[in-house]
């Protein structure tokens, strides 16, 4: 889903038929998508915190990723998902084919996700950061008192 490179064109081509390209479409829909998903494929070399990750784990959809973007610190290997090495294909495809073999586990896979997923706003991410910040400094504190007992001897 999305737009198609220029460098992709030709593959594309190749594949029409085969495969449906989605192209872009506004985020309210994305769910519309993600719910007739079994899997979420994204097989990248590069990419930095890629959100579609985020989207999909929010649709409780297990997710087969590579180690170049954020799939390592979002994913739970064998939990939320598999995190594969990149350049490599047949990892892919080997996982693929384990999720078809294996559709019982993969639906425990989707329930665990979804009884787990938390949604969260703003104000949420708000209240965590500032109760973050208190231990923060709390031990700060606490650590600052305990210097101060020893270094004057109490």
């Amino acid at each position: 889903m999305g737009d198609i490179g220029p460098e992709a064109t030709a593959a594309v081509a190749g594949l029409r038929g085969t495969i449906e390209f989605i192209p872009r479409c506004p985020e309210r829909e994305l769910p519309e998508w993600y719910a007739w998903a079994d899997v979420f494929l994204f097989p990248t070399i590069e990419d930095g915190f890629a959100m579609v990750l985020s989207q999909a784990n929010a649709s409780a959809i297990p997710i087969l990723t590579t180690t170049n973007c954020s799939g390592p610190d979002l994913i739970e290997d064998g939990q939320t998902g598999w995190v594969l090495p990149i350049r490599q294909p047949a990892a892919f495809v080997e996982r693929l084919e384990w999720c078809n073999a294996n559709r019982r586990a993969l639906s425990g896979m989707v329930q665990r996700i979804h009884q787990s997923f938390q949604p969260r706003d703003w104000s949420d991410v708000a209240a965590e950061f500032e109760e973050l910040c208190l231990r923060c400094v709390g031990a700060t504190s606490s650590a600052a008192a305990g210097e101060a007992s020893v270094k004057h001897g109490l």
